[in-house]
């Protein structure tokens, strides 16, 4: 995988990342071949999620995930 195309998945998964009210400062994520690593703490912003509620965060983490996966040439989400 070229630089290039890196840099654009990493910016789509933080694009990703916002969406779903995620605090992109405290992560950093990286892209090597096909897999996408996310690493820091994965912290929700607002009030879309009840991190009190362990049902509502495995639903927002799955969410990510599929979002992620949908990108075309991401094959693993990793952290």
């Amino acid at each position: 995988m070229a630089v290039k195309k890196a840099w654009e998945i990493n910016s789509k998964v933080k694009e990703i990342l916002t969406r779903n009210w995620v605090d992109t400062q405290r992560v950093l994520v990286s892209t090597v071949k096909d897999t996408v690593f996310i690493k820091g703490d994965l912290e929700f912003i607002g009030d879309k999620v009840d991190t009190g509620i362990d049902i509502m965060v495995i639903s927002a983490l799955k969410k990510l995930e599929r979002e992620i996966m949908g990108i075309s040439e991401v094959k693993h989400v990793t952290g």
